[in-house]
């Protein structure tokens, strides 16, 4: 699919190759700096001076996350800051000479120019080292590191720099004290600082900066890639296994550098970058394409063998000030077969420089292809995560990189959609404003990719309210089916009674039947505590809806009560408090709302569910509402409590009368062994599916019986045991039943010469 594409980007390899640092020589003649409290530097570097200026010089640190560290097995170096270093005219005149060669060196645009801000001196003694690590950019727009080297007579210290395993290697032994050496490169470049043999090294570092005049990128055509890219657009669209299209098609190109949100910019690419990405441009611009400049974050997962074994090239490594985590540096660990990976494209900006901070998206592997592959970088982030199921132990790693993206520019709508729901419907809103007929076909183009949960996305009520745009309603009912139940909700009534007013009340029972029918796309907070203003609202003028909100809370109620029913009594306590609450808000809601016959309806469901809505409760909760209009209701609850009023259980009476939902023969036998009187204790022989289900029932019902295997014979056998819990339960709800009937008698509402 690519390989016409990438072979062409490769052919930038050969023309010009690639350039991630340069080194250069000047002689030091007047050129001089100073360091306070020694005073001036006079070149070449005595031993002596050197030990001067390490007289005065503290122990370089080094940056993890937001952490600075010292530890001298990873940086051992000597640093002076800026602040205390001087340079003369000569000096500055030297530097500025040696910018206009590094910037050409590193294939940087002749219309912009490069400057250096001094960081630190450095001074490395017999022994000294810094491991490989990658430099941190230290202020937004830092592109690059110059070190100076001094004049001064050592050996060792070979700064080794490498750009994904293209290293290099300076040696300056041979060449210190012939001038001053000037050694740029890129800041994504891993490098480090060999142990210095003999004498001291001395060396200036600069943070560079490219300071471009915004000029456009200088376009390079090449007819061979632009066919290339042409086929690849000319390809079927994306599409699911439902054969549905997910995406118009994407050309995503993964470049070479790696960049920061700070540093990724059209004018500062680098090295041959900046040469794919200006035939890609030529490209965009001869085939209508649209181009975006983006981050692109790719996580690896990988199962791995052996015993934390990083592997050679992927040893413990560390970053200069900057965030990254370190590997392990053991070395009995393998990677076996890569588990998953995904990439993730971030900060995106426009050809005329917007940016995009909130487009991210995840980006099918089908639309990516690049020149260098991942496993030639290095990185930024590892975490091993030990023994995973199936996949045994296992290893993420994170990597930075950069990609340029292209679609065509017919489909700009509907990517921005795709990337920013919001963004694209304030341009079909103007639209929708100015043209209706434009802006309704607008829609229709998006409709496609619209998500068939939208509420995931954007807020409800910007739905409605381009809904209300719309005035189409079948267009309006496409995207209000999207946002789902959890739309019920006071802060969008007056977005909800203008689609009423525009498309009729029957059309919102229709959307709220078909809310509800696919309420399982929805996992939001029930509309229970919206209810009472919801039905208020729509009581007087709409009051097809208000029923409905009623009559669908009551459907709800029975439904959720259904499945309490069967997992069990101790489950069904727990949501006793809940499902009162229901009850209540149901209760007074439709008597507001002169819903009478729903509201009887209700009345009737808790009376009738005596398993779930206990006599006691329901006392309490009918006298809390107005006792003056559950009379009736409250004098059969008196009833029924009357009749569970029984003597005292006499002592060594361990029958327990209750309700087995179950009737096979073995929950059969549970009862017989529950109600009887003298029994307190049953071995059972039963196989294990059987005891299981024995096990299940008791802790469902809640029954004040302990059950445990003995693991004797076969089958091994069930020990079922009263527990002394049901007396004390007993006395509970015979004191209870005394107390609610206590209440009743108070307001005559237990029928005369009842007990």
């Amino acid at each position: 699919m690519f390989e016409a594409i990438i072979s062409q980007l490769k052919k930038s390899e050969k023309s010009n190759s690639e350039v991630f640092c340069t080194q250069l020589s000047l002689p030091f003649e007047e050129a001089s700096i100073s360091v306070d409290p020694v005073g001036p530097i006079e070149f070449p570097v005595t031993s002596k001076m050197a030990k001067s200026l390490i007289v005065e010089a503290e122990l370089a640190r080094y940056g993890v996350r937001d952490q600075t560290l010292l530890d001298r097995k990873i940086r051992d170096t000597w640093e002076i800051p800026k602040t205390r270093i001087h340079t003369n005219k000569k000096w500055d005149n030297r530097l500025i000479e040696a910018l206009r060669k590094i910037q050409v060196n590193l294939n940087l645009p002749e219309d912009g120019f490069l400057t250096a801000d001094l960081h630190n001196l450095l001074i490395y003694m017999p022994g000294q080292f810094f491991k490989s690590h990658q430099d941190s950019e230290k202020a937004d727009g830092m592109i690059a590191t110059l070190v100076i080297l001094l004049p001064s007579e050592f050996t060792g210290g070979e700064l080794v720099i490498d750009q994904h395993g293209d290293r290099r290697i300076f040696d300056f032994s041979s060449a210190a004290t012939k001038g001053l050496v000037f050694t740029a490169f890129y800041s994504d470049c891993y490098h480090e600082v060999k142990e210095v043999k003999s004498g001291y090294r001395i060396a200036l570092t600069y943070n560079l900066f490219f300071k471009s005049n915004l000029r456009p990128i200088v376009l390079k055509r090449n007819s061979e890639l632009e066919m290339a890219v042409q086929n690849y657009f000319s390809k079927p669209l994306e599409k699911n296994q439902h054969h549905e299209v997910v995406r118009p098609q994407w050309l995503v190109y993964l470049l070479d550098h790696e960049y920061t949100r700070n540093s990724l910019d059209w004018h500062n690419l680098r090295g041959l970058d900046r040469d794919r990405v200006s035939e890609l441009l030529a490209c965009a611009d001869q085939l209508g394409l649209t181009a975006h400049l983006t981050l692109a974050d790719v996580h690896e997962t990988w199962s791995t063998e052996g015993d934390n074994d990083w592997g050679g090239r992927d040893r413990r490594r560390w970053r200069d000030d900057d965030d990254d985590d370190e590997e392990s540096s053991s070395d009995n660990y393998q990677l076996t077969e890569l588990i998953q990976d995904e990439i993730m494209l971030r900060h995106w900006i426009s050809r005329s420089d917007r940016k995009f901070a909130d487009w991210d998206k995840y980006v099918p592997h089908e639309m990516v292809c690049w020149t260098k592959a991942v496993d030639q970088f290095r990185p930024f982030k590892s975490d091993y995560e030990g023994y995973m199921g199936n996949y045994g132990n296992t290893l993420d790693r994170w990597y930075h990189r950069a990609a340029i993206v292209l679609w065509k520019s017919e489909t700009d709508l509907i990517n921005i959609f795709i990337c920013d729901k919001s963004e694209a419907l304030r341009f079909i809103s103007e639209d929708l404003k100015k043209n209706l007929p434009q802006g309704r076909e607008a829609l229709r183009q998006v409709l496609p990719y619209w998500p068939k949960q939208i509420y995931r996305f954007l807020d409800p009520v910007i739905v409605l309210n381009f809904a209300s745009l719309v005035q189409d309603i079948e267009l309006a009912s496409e995207i209000v089916k999207t946002v789902g139940m959890g739309t019920l909700k006071a802060k969008n009534l007056s977005s909800l009674v203008r689609l009423i007013e525009l498309y009729g009340e029957d059309w919102l029972i229709l959307i709220l039947n078909y809310w509800r029918e696919n309420r399982e796309n929805d996992d939001r907070d029930s509309i229970l505590n919206e209810l009472p203003t919801l039905v208020d609202s729509f009581t007087d003028k709409y009051k097809k809806v208000s029923h409905w909100l009623l009559q669908d809370q009551l459907s709800l109620l029975v439904y959720k009560d259904s499945i309490d029913e069967r997992s069990g009594r101790r489950e069904a306590r727990k949501k006793l408090v809940e499902r009162l609450k229901v009850v209540e808000t149901l209760l007074k809601v439709s008597q507001f709302a002169g819903e009478l016959a729903l509201h009887d309806k209700v009345v009737h469901h808790v009376l009738n569910h005596r398993n779930l809505y206990n006599e006691i409760e329901l006392v309490g909760l009918f006298l809390k509402l107005d006792e003056s209009n559950y009379t009736t209701v409250l004098l059969q609850l008196g009833v029924r409590l009357q009749k569970q009023v029984s003597a005292p259980r006499q002592e060594g009476d361990w029958s327990i009368r209750d309700d087995i939902p179950d009737n096979c023969s073995d929950c059969q036998y549970l009862k017989n062994f529950l109600v009887s009187v003298s029994t307190q204790k049953l071995v059972w022989p039963l196989a294990k599916d059987r005891r299981s289900h024995i096990h299940q029932m008791i802790d469902a019902m809640d029954i004040p019986v302990t059950h445990e295997t003995l693991h004797q014979g076969s089958p091994h056998k069930l020990v079922l045991t009263k527990t002394t819990e049901l007396f004390k339960k007993d006395k509970e709800r015979a004191k209870s039943i005394e107390t609610c009937l206590s209440k009743l008698r108070s307001r005559e509402l237990v029928q005369v010469g009842s007990s």
